[in-house]
């Protein structure tokens, strides 16, 4: 935030730039103060963790002998599941913490160490267009939704089982 021009020209014309991250200091639903920095970090789930490991076994279970892979004839669902990042995401992007953060129950549950912050494994599917997620006018294809809920049911038994 520094090196931005605007910035370096708001304090060239006299103006006051104070600069600061604010901090998570509100308790979670469970009673846990984290204190994090409020910063949305990128993350990333290795591919070859177990929870992308399940979810791309129970892609290929349930979707893939459901679907031709062919735009239109299921919606936009292919046949092969995609293992890559999502453009757009709200989903545990407030959630890394501290490394040296101890949470109790933690220690079996493979969180994903990333620099100075670790978070639990996360992953996403779900139905629609990605460059349209959470825009005005976002619409599903009633298609994909049979497939998503097979996705959504078929997972935990298959991470649970790793």
């Amino acid at each position: 935030m520094e090196a931005l021009d605007a910035v370096a020209a708001a304090r060239k014309a006299g103006l006051g730039v104070d600069i600061s991250i604010p901090t998570y200091t509100e308790a979670s639903w469970k009673g846990f103060v984290l204190n994090n920095p409020q910063v949305y970090v990128g993350w990333v789930t290795p591919e070859e963790h177990p929870a992308v490991q399940a979810a791309v076994a129970s892609y290929k279970k349930v979707i893939s002998p459901n679907v031709d892979g062919k735009v239109g004839t299921g919606g936009v669902i292919t046949k092969e599941p995609r293992v890559d990042r999502w453009v757009f995401s709200t989903d545990g992007v407030g959630y890394p913490m501290p490394m040296d953060t101890s949470v109790p129950g933690s220690k079996d549950k493979k969180w994903v160490e990333n620099g100075i912050y670790k978070h639990p494994a996360m992953i996403g599917f779900g139905t629609g267009i990605e460059q349209n997620t959470h825009k005005i006018g976002e619409c599903l294809d009633e298609r994909e939704l049979q497939h998503a809920a097979a996705f959504l049911a078929r997972f935990p038994t298959v991470y649970a089982a790793q």
